[in-house]
């Protein structure tokens, strides 16, 4: 369980809410309580809070409001929540707690609420609302959606925090900024502890990280669901040598598996170049000092499958088993480089 806390970290902390409310309808709630908070009329009860949801409301409609009249809504056409502002603006939040966007969804909202003869008269907003990484942005900018992602949501609750009384503060809001600095901290994990008790977080973070360092490399992460049980796993490295071959490519599991893999509609051709693919990288692996060995599962073939795999660990350690970056990234390089050089002599 991705969300699990541990009891005897956090048996000295008060209850917090969000241990408990970890899932995608839970914070859909939360956003429609903020925005609920915006109204004009819920002023005399908490006035701070009120500010504060005016303000989360300003950056979501890109306008500094002077009034605030606000219906809120969840689950129209599958729209996770929605909001009408002032009679003006339509807002669509589509908001994700440990997935990402899937089937044309956004293009499928953004043009129901166009074609709503009701909302001909408002101006829509597109929302892409997720607290955690995500490895592309591609689909979101396309379907026009503007990322509301964690840092704009801590700096509005920090300007909370650092200005409202403890005494006076919200305690939901307390809840969900604890929650979102744990999220912070634990995809920042990486960097501090030790790599054989990292968490689904710190692989995250690990592999945005990653990301950053291989641009030129096409990167990318994702979750794989599989007969297994699924895992994190990063991707780089694609090449197809021409329309003949497979296109080989470098997968690391959050597990630490790291295999250099080829992939194709036709079984056939994976099975073809196996070996070719096979005898260029250990060949290329003797001059790197590298040690590559079987990757199991000999006579198996699929559209995308396993040729070999690394067998040392190609995270590079101090003394107290904590990453050291540089060596790894610059170890992660040499086996970039080793497959290149690999697939380049593929005719």
């Amino acid at each position: 369980d991705i969300y699990k806390y541990s009891t005897e970290k956090n048996k000295t902390m008060k209850p917090n809410l969000f241990k408990y409310a970890t899932s995608e309808l839970s914070q859909d709630a939360f956003i429609c309580w903020l925005l609920d908070w915006a109204n004009d009329s819920n002023y005399q009860h908490d006035e701070h809070l009120n500010l504060l949801a005016q303000t989360f409301v300003d950056i979501l409609v890109d306008k500094k409001l002077l009034n605030y009249h606000i219906e809120i809504d969840r689950q129209l056409n599958n729209i996770d929540v929605y909001a009408i502002i002032n009679d003006t603006y339509f807002v669509v939040i589509e908001d994700k707690k440990g997935t990402s966007e899937h089937s044309n969804q956004l293009e499928k909202y953004a043009e129901f609420v166009r074609k709503n003869e009701d909302w001909k008269h408002l101006t829509p907003k597109l929302v892409y609302f997720k607290m955690e990484e995500q490895s592309n942005f591609l689909v979101i900018e396309t379907a026009k959606y503007v990322h509301f992602d964690r840092s704009k949501m801590m700096k509005i609750l920090n300007t909370y925090f650092n200005s409202v009384p403890s005494t006076s503060q919200n305690h939901i809001l307390q809840d969900f900024h604890k929650e979102l600095l744990r999220l912070d901290s634990e995809i920042e994990s990486f960097k501090t502890l030790p790599a054989h008790e990292w968490t689904y977080y710190s692989w995250m973070g690990f592999f945005h990280h990653l990301q950053n360092k291989f641009t030129e490399f096409e990167p990318s992460w994702t979750y794989v669901s599989n007969a297994s049980g699924g895992f994190l796993g990063f991707f780089w490295n694609w090449i197809q040598p021409n329309q003949t071959t497979p296109m080989f490519y470098l997968q690391i599991e959050q597990t630490g598996l790291l295999t250099f893999r080829s992939k194709s509609d036709d079984i056939e051709l994976n099975k073809k170049c196996r070996p070719i693919f096979i005898g260029n990288l250990l060949n290329e692996a003797s001059k790197n000092n590298l040690n590559l060995v079987s990757y199991g599962g000999k006579g198996k073939s699929g559209k995308s499958m396993g040729v070999l795999k690394l067998g040392e660990n190609f995270i590079k350690t101090d003394a107290n088993g904590v990453i050291d970056l540089l060596e790894t990234i610059q170890f992660l390089q040499k086996i970039t480089s080793t497959m290149t050089n690999a697939v380049s002599k593929i005719d």
